[in-house]
């Protein structure tokens, strides 16, 4: 059986990501979510203990996908750097801070010390978000929030990303909303979205005409 991690992000818990998984249980997948203390420790103390349960899954299901939200994408990402992963499927990353966050700077400066993730989220060119690797071991795909005041549109995309599309909601209400749930579910069957930024794209070159 395929198995979905979720991962919520910075300040959420577990039960956020409980939709989605109930979604994903219907169409046929084994789902299992990770809940950590977002406020504390770094990403990489983070990563590590998830890194072992990532290569627990991994030998225990024919395929692993992973779904992670905000901060939980960026886990997901340091978690499985430098790792071999041979049953890696696919991955949803849900507003993810790929090129970090301003506003992830600008609160870095006055409670870094309680949360020391701040920081390594920050848009800052030497930030721990901007010195991973950008490629995964997952065939990527990102869902931007349009109206995402968290994270900004430009900063979801991942170089080496398979897809990458947008829905109407706001960055906190991602993991709930029923378009980003459905192109979650899509493009972990299908490996890619239902709407894309790389669809319209391809819609709006011309083909060459016949014989050229």
């Amino acid at each position: 059986m395929e198995k979905v991690l979720l991962l919520h992000g910075l300040g959420g818990q577990g039960w956020m990501m409980r939709p989605l998984a109930a979604e994903l249980r219907k169409q046929g997948f084994s789902t299992a979510i990770w809940s950590y203390q977002s406020f504390r420790r770094s990403i990489n103390s983070h990563a590590q203990k998830l890194q072992s349960l990532v290569c627990d899954l991994s030998r225990e299901h024919d395929r692993l996908h992973v779904v992670g939200h905000s901060m939980g994408g960026i886990l997901i990402r340091a978690a499985v750097n430098g790792i071999s992963l041979p049953n890696a499927g696919r991955m949803v990353m849900l507003g993810p801070p790929n090129a970090g966050s301003a506003v992830a700077r600008h609160f870095a400066k006055w409670v870094n010390f309680l949360c020391p993730a701040l920081g390594e989220l920050s848009d800052q060119p030497d930030s721990l978000v901007n010195r991973l690797p950008s490629s995964t071991l997952f065939e990527t795909g990102v869902i931007a929030a349009r109206f995402d005041n968290v994270v900004s549109r430009q900063s979801t995309h991942l170089p080496g990303e398979r897809d990458h599309t947008v829905v109407s909601c706001r960055h906190g209400m991602l993991p709930f909303s029923k378009s980003a749930i459905e192109q979650t579910v899509f493009f972990l069957n299908n490996g890619l979205f239902t709407a894309s930024e790389t669809a319209a794209r391809n819609q709006a070159i011309s083909p060459l005409p016949t014989g050229f």
